[in-house]
């Protein structure tokens, strides 16, 4: 009897641990184009997971890659935008000779350099998140 009450108890306590270490696990689901980090059904802030990340070491280091592809692709086509609708308005206010299809042309090209920073932000934020919740999966 002694010996199944324990066995009893054994059971409980790991599947409680379990229980709370599947919990712990953070998802990334893409949608319109936008990555959604989630932790118990919370939606999480990408600057938020770096604190949540910081104490596994290969997964802040794919963080990190993912933070800094992101803020390469948000210059790239951030700074696109602006050029061409600072040259557009500058065109049409003020009644100056811009060259459209140069402005356009180069700020098609800096949405262009910035496509491959997106999906490197999205496959590094992957990555951080796959090794991050394989310590939950694998115990």
């Amino acid at each position: 009897m002694y010996k199944a009450v324990l066995f009893f108890m054994l059971l409980c306590f790991i599947q409680n641990i379990r229980g709370q270490q599947k919990n712990d696990t953070l998802s990334m689901i893409k949608f319109s184009g936008i990555n959604h980090f989630y932790k118990q059904d919370h939606m999480v802030r990408f600057i938020d997971l770096g604190e949540i990340l910081k104490h596994d070491k290969t997964a802040k280091r794919h963080y990190t890659l993912a933070n800094l592809s992101r803020i390469g692709y948000s210059l790239f086509a951030g700074g696109a935008f602006l050029l061409f609708t600072s040259n557009l308005c500058e065109k049409y206010i003020e009644k100056s000779e811009v060259n459209l299809f140069l402005v356009g042309a180069i700020s098609a090209g800096m949405v262009t350099v910035s496509i491959p920073f997106r999906k490197i932000y999205s496959r590094q934020a992957c990555k951080a998140i796959d090794v991050y919740n394989h310590k939950f999966w694998t115990n």
